[in-house]
């Protein structure tokens, strides 16, 4: 499981300790975030992953390109934990569709089903490069 940089954890530590202290009050702090569901969510990481700025064009009709992106639900997902969000660049238009998981199979599954049968073939999909759009 994700856990949150040490760094990150440092970080806490000294900006509750600005305000707080207690004698086991570190050891607490790492046990609350090893166990902090949105903190194991964030997978926080110590890589600069960020690609160079690049300038866009502007998209030339509706659908053109599109940005995708997967997020979790959380618990109150039942058959589908996550959500695969479409956005028309051009339009600003947003769909977003359920799925029961983010793998190699699922979401080319949903974008064919929801959108390109829909819409056609965009020319262009922008993701952020996340683990459910580069396996």
């Amino acid at each position: 499981m994700p856990t949150i940089g040490l760094s990150r954890t440092n970080r806490m530590i000294n900006n509750i300790n600005n305000y707080y202290f207690w004698p086991s009050m570190s050891n607490d702090i790492k046990k609350y975030v090893k166990k902090c569901r949105s903190c194991q969510i964030q997978k926080f990481s110590n890589k600069n992953t960020q690609e160079p700025f690049t300038i866009m064009s502007t998209a030339d009709s509706a659908f053109s390109r599109i940005s995708i992106d997967t997020s979790i639900m959380g618990p109150l997902g039942k058959k589908s934990k996550y959500i695969l969000t479409l956005q028309c660049d051009l339009s600003k238009f947003v769909e977003a569709y359920p799925l029961p998981r983010t793998d190699v199979e699922t979401v080319p599954k949903s974008l064919v089903n929801n959108l390109i049968l829909r819409y056609g073939k965009p020319k262009q999909i922008l993701s952020d490069k996340g683990t459910d759009f580069t396996s």
